[in-house]
């Protein structure tokens, strides 16, 4: 035995060299490893090596192998690659990550080196952008024209996702066309026309990311720049009234007494069993845009048994436009089971 071991420690030193692992004595059995050097090794004589050995040496050699495969029962090969790899398969197949006519980087490598790197693609990180976000007081949303609405106070909100800390906030206001407020408030005191508000935050750069392999990988990382929220929107509405007056000529306060809705920009009105209270004359009053055409009252044509004139009309905002204000020509007494205005 003591014969083999100075052999092995002498094609160690001869042939193998560098092609020895050396292991953790602690995960063999001190009696079943030899040690070299100072450490303790499981292993190896390489084919290589073998094949290159003198006649004495060979019979040494292969007597260690036997020593080692007996004793351990695993023969480490240790062989790598001279020449790089070049893939050839059939076209539209893959070895790992390589394709047909690919060369793989193999020289040096061993062949459980070389399978793991075929095997092994680094994946960049996926960089998600800063979002924006706007809310004000009071909020946004549809409101009857002319509403003082007081001061509109914007308030934004930032999250930072991969890319860097916040460094300001620009609020703005557009009507025709965007302006900077220069602060987080506005004053609506008379709601006309449609109103957008937003914030544009910018921030800074972000951090690097690792990719799958554990690696940090720049590729898509956030650089500084700037985020803008969705809008917020305050819009203007008009009113439409219906049902009985006692007179023909309403004023502004026998019409914001009627029955209403916020759909002023709908031409067509349905009603269905209205009563009168006494004799009363039926009005349908909506802003003067477009114009009813028709009108059936129980299933008959009825059109002409209505009057329509045009005046300015001051809704409960105190905005005043122009409306229409379509009038039955005769008070009405009883129920109608049908009126369609179109």
């Amino acid at each position: 035995m003591r014969r083999i071991l100075v052999t092995f420690m002498l094609l160690i030193s001869g042939f193998l060299n560098a092609q020895t692992e050396l292991i953790d004595a602690k995960k063999v059995n001190v009696r079943d490893s030899i040690r070299i050097n100072g450490k303790w090794i499981k292993y190896i004589i390489t084919d290589s090596a073998l094949a290159n050995a003198t006649d004495r040496d060979l019979a040494s050699a292969k007597a260690v192998k036997e020593y080692i495969l007996n004793r351990f029962g695993t023969l480490y090969i240790k062989d790598t690659f001279t020449t790089n790899l070049v893939v050839n398969i059939t076209p539209g197949r893959t070895f790992g990550k390589y394709v047909n006519g690919q060369t793989i980087p193999s020289i040096g490598k061993t062949a459980n080196q070389v399978i793991t790197e075929a095997l092994t693609e680094a994946i960049p990180p996926i960089y998600y952008a800063p979002t924006a976000g706007l809310s004000s007081s009071p909020v946004g949303g549809s409101y009857e024209i002319g509403s003082n609405l007081g001061t509109i106070t914007l308030s934004a909100s930032f999250t930072q996702n991969d890319g860097g800390t916040s460094t300001g906030n620009t609020f703005s206001k557009f009507i025709s066309s965007w302006n900077n407020l220069g602060s987080n408030a506005d004053a609506i005191t008379s709601l006309t026309s449609t109103t957008y508000y937003r914030v544009t935050t910018t921030y800074n750069q972000g951090a690097c990311k690792n990719n799958n392999l554990g690696v940090q990988d720049c590729t898509g990382r956030i650089n500084s720049g700037n985020v803008v929220s969705g809008n917020i929107q305050f819009t203007p509405f008009q009113k439409r009234y219906w049902g009985f007056v006692n007179s023909a000529t309403p004023s502004d306060a026998d019409i914001l007494a009627l029955t209403q809705d916020g759909n002023g920009t709908n031409i067509g009105l349905s009603l269905t069993n209205i009563t009168p209270t006494g004799s009363q004359y039926l009005i349908y009053v909506r802003p003067n845009s477009g114009s009813v055409s028709s009108i059936t009252v129980n299933g008959f044509p009825s059109t002409a048994a209505f009057t329509t004139t045009t005046r300015s009309f001051t809704n409960a905002q105190g905005y005043s436009s122009s409306y229409q204000i379509i009038v039955s020509n005769n008070a009405q007494t009883s129920i109608l089971n049908s009126v369609i205005f179109q």
